[in-house]
């Protein structure tokens, strides 16, 4: 064991740059109501948006498991179905993220974010920032999207083998790392509401 730190870590990170946006995305929405730039923009945050849902709608099955009974029951059959979508949910962030790029780069050109107005202007240093870092050049949200989804693989894939030698255990680990994931989650999903 000895993942769990990361897979936390990771999905934490997620969880931050969801706080970042929402709350860049509700003040820009708040001065520009209304108009190209507006209607751009919120495709843009709805795409992200969308990125953000993915660890979540990916996870159901791991949460629903939360007492020993259904651990010793269902563990095995999630873990196969988990292992056989996880790819897939991994690299759906990166289509999404090179979308809402492309709508950034037309925002660009607008006279809206070219504005002298110092609320919006260090809004738009942080879109800015959010952008270079978390989406495009370094792409920090589908690295710590997709390096989530590989930890809690081998995470799991760690507790199934504790599980062939003790179900008490095994249960108690993997029953605090979803417990553990839950905070930031809720975290992504009030963040996701707020953008939405």
């Amino acid at each position: 064991m000895g993942v769990e730190l990361t897979v936390v870590k990771e999905l934490a990170s997620v969880s931050v740059t969801a706080t970042e946006l929402s709350t860049v995305a509700r003040i820009i929405n708040n001065e520009i109501a209304g108009g190209n730039f507006h209607q751009t923009f919120n495709q843009m945050i709805a795409l992200l948006n969308t990125c953000y849902a993915i660890p979540a709608a990916h996870v159901q099955g791991f949460l629903a498991i939360n007492d020993h009974a259904q651990f010793v029951e269902n563990f095995d059959q999630w873990l196969a179905s988990y292992k056989e979508d996880y790819l897939v949910a991994a690299s759906k962030p990166r289509f999404l993220v090179d979308e809402a790029y492309e709508l950034y780069l037309n925002l660009q050109t607008s006279k809206e974010i070219k504005t002298g107005y110092p609320l919006l202007k260090h809004c738009f240093l942080r879109l800015d920032h959010y952008i270079d870092k978390w989406i495009n050049n370094d792409s920090w949200l589908i690295m710590n999207i997709d390096n989530f989804f590989k930890m809690l693989l081998r995470f799991n894939n760690e507790v199934a083998e504790l599980k062939k030698k003790d179900t008490a255990d095994a249960f108690l680990i993997y029953d605090g790392l979803r417990q553990g994931i839950q905070p930031y989650l809720q975290i992504i999903e009030d963040q996701r509401t707020q953008m939405a």
